[in-house]
């Protein structure tokens, strides 16, 4: 929430502090509410003042809000003025942060209201977690080439110098 980033040019739709105070705002309600309750009943503070039905709906419209804003910043931030090659890796790491939202989405959909044997598999190899982790990861490495820690790295330097 703290990054600000660069100024909108005209005809940007997107600002940086903006896409990356709603991704903190995302960050924080996933933090603080929580999904549903291992033993089905209250266990956290948000939980007893909000409801233990309310408090999973909440925790994945917040996890929405982040994933879609970091998935922004790859589509319409650092594919701006990528060049091709990068281009094309923002544009994917873009698409991979929403292909781990919709499984995200799809496994949480077993979990907390289809059922049978697809929770079974959502729960047994955790992959709400693993789905969440690839989309993470997606955006730091696209983070990552963005401040071109990769070239610094190559040619010996400390990321950042040049």
């Amino acid at each position: 929430m703290s990054y600000r980033g660069y100024r909108r040019e005209p005809g940007e739709v997107f600002d940086d502090d903006w896409l990356a105070t709603a991704a903190g705002i995302g960050a924080f309600g996933m933090a603080f509410l929580p999904t549903a309750s291992r033993t089905g009943e209250v266990e956290t503070v948000a939980q007893e003042l909000l409801g233990i039905g309310v408090t999973p709906v909440a925790h994945y419209l917040f996890a929405l809000i982040f994933f879609l804003s970091l998935s922004l910043f790859c589509f319409f931030k650092f594919a701006k003025t990528a060049k091709p090659r990068r281009r094309k890796f923002y544009i994917f790491s873009g698409w991979v942060m929403l292909g781990s939202l919709v499984l995200t989405s799809v496994a949480a959909a077993f979990k907390n209201y289809i059922g049978g044997e697809g929770a079974r598999i959502v729960l047994e190899y955790k992959l709400i977690f693993w789905f969440e982790a690839i989309g993470v990861w997606a955006f730091g490495l696209s983070w990552l080439v963005k401040s071109r820690a990769d070239l610094a790295k190559a040619q010996g330097l400390e990321p950042g110098a040049r």
